[in-house]
């Protein structure tokens, strides 16, 4: 009886209700199918692998309904190289890439609908083409802007403006288009969720409390208690050079991520030794599901969760210690958020008195976790992975989201954070690029060659 109310608690949420109206799950469902097809096609002979990925793109992004553009032919082909080639563990020449590039850029952004540009960013990213993948969704959102000017306008189009002024941290832009959508709606609820993301990015907490509140359970109104008047600090999983232990145990309340137990905390020397909170991802609530010992939970005040799917967790919401955060990903611009931004969205709603974040660098070094954190460690046979969890998370998103709330002073950041959210879009993406396409492929074909040689 009480999973199954459980189950239905936050239903009659505003979330809840207009989830289907902002990210349509046939949208989802079709970028899916994009990406399945182009998979099947590169499991093809060289020749055969081309010419299906070619004819796939043409599909998706050529053969378009009357009126509608679509990508040239020329361009397409020239994609369709990089991805099978990038695929193949195989890096075109440099001069071959900047040209690309170029063309790119020089697409024009009318070409292709807001959700198109988006689809093809997600798909690039998925395969490779981080820096192709940036100015395609620099496209996307060119296309949004443009769109919610129009005359006739509806509802969906002036949505994806608004998700873009957010993202891009145009808060002036974001509140004009939400006056106009203001003026097409009389849905409150739906309303009410793009007012209180605007309030909660822009910082203005007085109105986002207004909402806020009326969301809150009993579960969410004892963690608002316990977090009032707190000092948070927010511990990542990222090594660095900088020694901010002592800093991170000075703090009221520490929150880390995806808590398993004293034995996998990282050096305390290091990254500090308090915890009083652990905010899980799907995966690691699932594998814990399958773990004899749970006693590690009786180190924390609350264990928070996407979602409550397996009886240790219910336990835990009885016992008035665990309970599900509050997501960003229905004003997301593109992909979904990863813990990082799930926490920091969800702290917000809750005023702690300050919020400093530690230990997190995007991804942005050769060693991205400490040991004990990963359950699993990636290697070259499964690098390409790493692509496409960028790619559903979309990793500007995720930085972007960050540094809008760093800019509005909503959190505080160490410096190896700063340093991160200091570069922009096209230095991030590029050195990511270099970590997780160009290094790699360098040194599968390295091993290639020497096993040949053998």
């Amino acid at each position: 009886m009480f999973k199954r109310a459980y189950r239905h608690f936050r239903k009659g949420t505003l979330f809840a209700a207009i989830a289907k109206r902002i990210r349509p799950k046939q949208i989802e469902r079709r970028e899916h199918k994009i990406q399945e097809e182009i998979n099947y096609t590169l499991s093809l002979d060289d020749k055969n692998a081309i010419v299906a990925t070619e004819n796939i793109l043409k599909k998706y992004f050529r053969n378009l309904p009357p009126g509608d553009h679509g990508l040239p032919n020329e361009y397409i082909k020239n994609l369709t190289r990089f991805i099978v080639s990038r695929r193949s563990f195989e890096l075109l020449p440099d001069d071959e890439y900047a040209a690309l590039l170029q063309q790119t850029e020089k697409l024009d952004h009318e070409w292709l609908s807001c959700e198109a540009w988006k689809q093809l960013s997600q798909l690039s990213h998925s395969n490779g083409l981080f820096r192709v993948s940036l100015l395609m969704r620099n496209k996307a959102i060119k296309v949004a802007y443009q769109k919610a000017n129009d005359k006739f306008v509806v509802v969906g189009g002036l949505l994806e403006a608004y998700k873009a002024a957010l993202d891009q941290g145009d808060y002036e832009k974001a509140e004009a288009i939400l006056d106009k959508i203001y003026s097409k709606s009389d849905d409150k609820a739906y309303l009410d969720n793009l007012y209180l993301y605007y309030y909660l990015m822009s910082g203005n907490n007085d109105k986002a409390w207004s909402i806020t509140k009326s969301l809150f359970t009993d579960i969410d109104m004892s963690y608002a208690d316990y977090l009032e008047g707190k000092k948070v600090a927010v511990v990542g999983p990222a090594p660095s050079t900088e020694n901010v232990a002592n800093e991170i145990d000075s703090f009221d309340v520490v929150i880390r991520m995806n808590y398993r137990g004293q034995m996998l905390l990282p050096d305390y020397k290091e990254f500090g030794s308090k915890v009083h909170i652990s905010y899980y991802n799907s995966d690691n609530a699932r594998a814990i599901s399958g773990m004899k010992e749970k006693g590690f939970f009786e180190d924390l005040d609350y264990a928070v969760f996407k979602k409550i799917r397996h009886d240790y967790q219910y336990l835990l919401v009885e016992k008035k210690r665990g309970r599900v955060f509050f997501s960003p990903n229905n004003c997301f611009f593109i992909g979904s958020a990863n813990l990082l931004q799930y926490m920091l969205n969800d702290l917000i709603y809750f005023r702690p008195v300050r919020i400093k974040v530690f230990k997190v660098n995007f991804f942005l070094a050769q060693e991205t976790y400490h040991a004990g954190y990963a359950l699993d460690k990636n290697n070259l046979k499964n690098f390409t992975w790493r692509w496409t969890s960028f790619a559903i998370h979309d990793q500007i998103t995720q930085l972007n989201y960050v540094r809008n709330l760093w800019k509005s002073s909503q959190i505080e950041v160490d410096k190896a954070c700063k340093a991160v959210l200091g570069l922009s879009s096209a230095e991030y993406m590029s050195r990511m690029e270099n970590i997780y396409v160009e290094q790699p492929i360098k040194i599968a074909a390295g091993g290639q060659k020497h096993a040949a040689g053998n």
